[in-house]
């Protein structure tokens, strides 16, 4: 009876354990502080279809942009050609939003976070079907806003 009562005790245990590891929330990839200070683009790789309907895809080095992140929220991408784009931007539990016109119809979702590397996965849609996606590295240039 001793036996079957410390089996019980350690199948409860290994039940438990089990049930507290499995998660479906990803891991935080940083927070919204992380996030504040200038990133310049180092590296772009990702796919579309052209207008023949061919996937094009590319991986490659890329410096023509710059992200601005406020600590109040808004932002701003300045290019190398000297375009500015003004963006709102909110990030919370690993919800990543932004009102960056040149992204609208797109998803965003940072992949990688930390003090000096961010990662942007975007995806595009086209009638509910994913029409481009890319992955846009960065590196930290200044922490300040």
């Amino acid at each position: 009876m001793k036996a079957f009562k410390l089996l019980a005790t350690l199948l409860m245990v290994l039940i438990s354990v089990n049930f507290v590891a499995c998660s479906d929330d990803e891991p935080a990839v940083g927070t919204s502080r992380d996030l504040i200070g200038r990133w310049t683009l180092t590296w772009t790789k990702g796919w579309e279809f052209d207008s023949d309907g061919f996937k094009d895809t590319w991986d490659e080095a890329d410096d023509g942009e710059n992200l601005i992140f406020k600590a109040d929220g808004t932002g701003r991408m300045e290019s190398k050609y000297g375009d500015e784009y003004q963006f709102n931007w909110s990030f919370e539990n690993n919800d990543f939003k932004w009102d960056y016109s040149l992204y609208n119809g797109c998803t965003t979702k940072i992949i990688q976070l930390d003090a000096e590397k961010l990662v942007f996965e975007i995806t595009e849609y086209y009638d509910g079907e994913i029409d481009s996606q890319e992955i846009n590295t960065y590196k930290r240039v200044s922490s300040a806003n």
